[in-house]
Formats: structure tokens, sequence, C-alpha cells
């Protein structure tokens, strides 16, 4: 990989992968910037309305609050506090960990596992972790060795999210783990849960247009304004697999507003690694069924690339969250399964592959500006 300087990596992570606005220079809007989350996620909100600052500083506030339940960086959440116990006893939580927590399980349930926010062991064990992808993705070297089957096997009933239960009682919410050393992290998810938190406040207070981008998960509220003038939202999906001069992005596409739009992908958050002279792309992203990144298989002993997998999905729908779930599933379940499942649902996808293979579900309405995907891809 690249060496690339600390502002380009900061920027690329806290655009995560996902879709950009372009236009959006109208004066009428008001922006808030933020950093939530100890820093890890930027929030940024631009809003058309009289009360825009005010209904800006409530959807921020909103954000930190998730924060300040969730996250599993800070030693004062109650995730973090919940990860680091053995307790299986039933513990008291939030109202957003609770949610977050309940709907991680119907999640996982729906996507047979493919979206699992308790494999978080399984990326230590990969260096895939925070750590691992500061210290070989936007550093040098690598690991000394990859996980041998032994060391994932071990890990296999610690990433059951079937272990972990949740209830109700009186008003108050609770979860407990049934195996000691469950651990959550909801990155796949939260950043969507947040963004529609923002969406349903913009919502209550009749926002007439808004810009949601909760680190790369765009909510777009009502339509876009330019000096009065009512236009579609301009979305562009970052190229996958973008060789050097060549476009930022692979498509793009307009659409009307009250819609999400999120991308998962293994093109920022990785490493190489190299084995028997090849080089191996180690995705962040953990399959939750084998244990082993997305961007590999296994061939007889050895790892090798896997030059059919995903390495961008897009997905479009009303809820942020699900469409913040089911980009990172449809990377795990593959090209084939993920449209099906798409398809299923009901709602619209964009599936690269690192074999320039391309799928679209649903209607989009490209623009000709970026042409990568006609010119580059084969559609299937």
């Amino acid at each position: 990989m690249k060496k690339r300087s600390r502002l380009a990596v900061v920027i690329a992570i806290i655009m995560a992968t996902t879709s950009l606005l372009y236009g959006c220079n109208g004066n009428e809007y008001y922006t808030k910037t933020q950093t939530v989350f100890s820093s890890s996620i930027v929030a940024s909100v631009k809003i058309l309305s009289p009360d825009a600052k005010q209904i800006a500083n409530e959807m921020i506030s909103a954000v930190e609050c998730v924060g300040e339940q969730i996250n599993a960086n800070s030693a004062s959440s109650q995730l973090y506090s919940f990860n680091q116990s053995t307790s299986t006893e039933w513990l008291e939580i939030g109202e957003h960990f609770y949610n977050l927590c309940l709907s991680s399980k119907q999640i996982y349930d729906k996507t047979n596992g493919a979206f699992n926010p308790a494999v978080s062991p399984a990326s230590k064990l990969w260096c895939v972790d925070a750590e691992g992808i500061n210290r070989y993705g936007y550093g040098q070297g690598q690991p000394d060795a990859l996980p041998s089957q032994n060391e994932i096997d071990e890990l296999k009933a610690s990433v059951n999210l079937n272990a972990l239960e949740t209830k109700t009682e009186q008003g108050k919410y609770y979860i407990r783990k049934t195996v000691p050393t469950l651990r959550l992290d909801f990155g796949g998810v939260a950043k969507g849960y947040c963004a529609d938190l923002c969406a349903e406040i913009a919502q209550a207070s009749g926002v007439k247009s808004a810009l949601i981008d909760i680190s790369g998960n765009l909510v777009l509220v009502g339509k876009y304004y330019d000096d009065g003038n009512e236009k579609d939202w301009g979305v562009g999906v970052i190229n996958p697999r973008r060789e050097e001069n060549s476009s930022r992005y692979v498509c793009g596409f307009t659409t009307s507003g009250d819609i999400s739009v999120v991308t998962a992908g293994d093109y920022e958050r990785y490493y190489e690694y190299q084995l028997s002279g090849e080089k191996m792309r180690v995705s962040h992203i953990i399959n939750g069924n084998t244990l082993i990144p997305t961007s590999l298989k296994i061939d007889g002993n050895e790892y090798i690339e896997d030059t059919i997998a995903v390495c961008s999905a897009t997905v479009m729908g009303s809820s942020s969250m699900l469409c913040d779930a089911y980009a990172t599933a449809v990377v795990v379940m593959g090209a084939e399964n993920g449209k099906q499942f798409l398809q299923s649902e009901g709602l619209c996808g964009l599936i690269f592959t690192a074999d320039k293979k391309m799928a679209v579900v649903g209607e989009f309405d490209f623009v000709s500006s970026q042409t990568l995907y006609q010119t580059e891809y084969e559609c299937i």
C-alpha cells in the first residue's frame, strides 16, 4: 500500500468509504460539523430552516447522547463496561444502547449472521481493529503471521450474538451475556442509527431541506435548493479500485430526498500482507460465520486473496441504520447473494467486486459525468 499522509488518512476515515454530496453551496444552508464519540466520528449537518442553528445543535446533542452510551473506546460508556465485564448477570442500560442491541440481534438473524456486531475479537486477532489498522494500514510492516484455524476456532463461542439477551421491565432496559467473553462493537450500525435520529429531528421540526452526514452515512431530507431552485440531490460513489490518475468516483446518480445512502467497502481500512511473494489485501470487514476478512479465502492450507469478493456495496433506503448494517452484510454475503437479499428487502443497491463486476439493484438515475461503471465494470 502506498504510504498516505496522516491528513489524507483522517479525511479518508471521516468520509467513511461512502458517497459524497456535490453541489450544496447555497448560502441559505446552515452548516454545523463536530467530532463525536471521542473524536472517532464526524457529524455534519446542512440545514435549510429559519431555526437551523437550534435544530443542528439538537441533532449533534442527540448523537453525543448515543456516544455516551455505546462508544466502545470510552471508559465511561456503558458499552465499554459491558465489554470489560465477564459477568452474566442482567445489566441496566440506556435506551440507545438497548435499541442497538435489539436491532442488531434482529439484523443478525435476518442476514444469517452476515451482519455481526460481536466479531471484534476476530478483528483484533486479524489486526484489523483500530489499533491494527493504524499500525499496518496507515503505517508500515505487517503482522508476523496470519491467524491459524485453531486460533479462529477458539473465538467462535465468543462471537455468537445469540449469547446476547435483552429485556425491558417497568420502563427500564436490560441486557446480559450468557458467554462471559462476548464483546460488542456497533461500528457497523451506530452511525446509521444516529443519522436516523437526526432525520427524525429534522422531520419533527419541519425542516425544508437537509443533508445529514454521520461519518459518511448520508440522509437526504427533502429536495436540494440552489438559489431557491428545487433540485434532486447528487451523489457520487467512490471508486473502490481507483488507479493512479483515475476518477475518484466510479459512478454518480441523482435522487430525491427522504432517503439514506450508505456504502461499505474494503478500500479504506485494510493492510497488505505478503505471503510467498504475493500481496494480499486484509480487509477490516470480517465474515461473521468464518471469522475471516471478506477479502480473503482459504486455498488448501493457505490464505489467498478472494478475487471475486465484494469491494464496495452501496445501499439506499428509508432507514439509515438498516442501510448501514445491510451494506456490511452484502460485502460478507458476496455479489449474487447480496443482490438477492437487497431485492427481497425492496432496497436499491450498487455492488462492485474485486474482479470488476457490478450488480445494480433497483432503479438509479446515473449521471453522465461518472462513467467508470460502464467502461471498467461488467454488469451482472
